[in-house]
């Protein structure tokens, strides 16, 4: 036999294992992700309208308004941060400075977040400004006294659904 042949066949079965490999670590990755709903972790009420698809008891009570919860002490605005990440954005601004304007007091929970919203834009940081404006209007759309570590979450949020590899 040719020792061509034999390696050239040896490579095509190394490429055929590896291939198999990857696809099925996919469809198990699919599996765990797409697992069963834990019935436990879910509102009884919801469970209810979940099983019967019941309607509200009356047209009234579906519509109306839900009045917000009092606003508790919970940081600075999202609104505040829109206006600080607006101007950071005029002035070309790079993450150490960003960084120091969005958490001045220096709060873990709003560092991690912006670490993780600095990685994906470490050398575009006004892609990363864009990413929390844009994170900043969408919460303020739904509350306009919206905090601004919820600002800062549906950024991330919206963020890793656009760098996360898809496979």
């Amino acid at each position: 036999m040719d020792p061509k042949l034999v390696f050239g066949g040896l490579i095509a079965v190394v490429i055929c294992a590896v291939a198999v490999r990857i696809v099925v670590a996919r469809a198990a990755r699919r599996r765990l992700l797409r697992g069963p709903v834990n019935q436990q972790a879910l509102n009884p009420d919801f469970q209810r309208l979940l099983r019967q698809g019941e309607q509200p008891a009356s047209p009234k009570a579906a519509a109306a308004p839900v009045k917000a919860a009092p606003r508790l002490f919970r940081g600075p605005s999202a609104a505040n941060l829109l206006a600080t990440v607006r101007r950071l954005n005029a002035s070309a601004a790079q993450w150490p400075e960003i960084l120091a304007a969005i958490n001045p007091r220096g709060d873990s929970n709003i560092g991690k977040l912006l670490i993780g919203l600095r990685g994906p834009h470490m050398f575009v940081p006004h892609v990363g400004l864009n990413v929390i404006e844009d994170g900043c209007q969408r919460v303020l759309a739904g509350n306009p006294e919206a905090a601004l570590i919820d600002a800062l979450k549906e950024a991330a949020r919206r963020s890793e659904s656009v760098t996360k590899v898809r496979d």
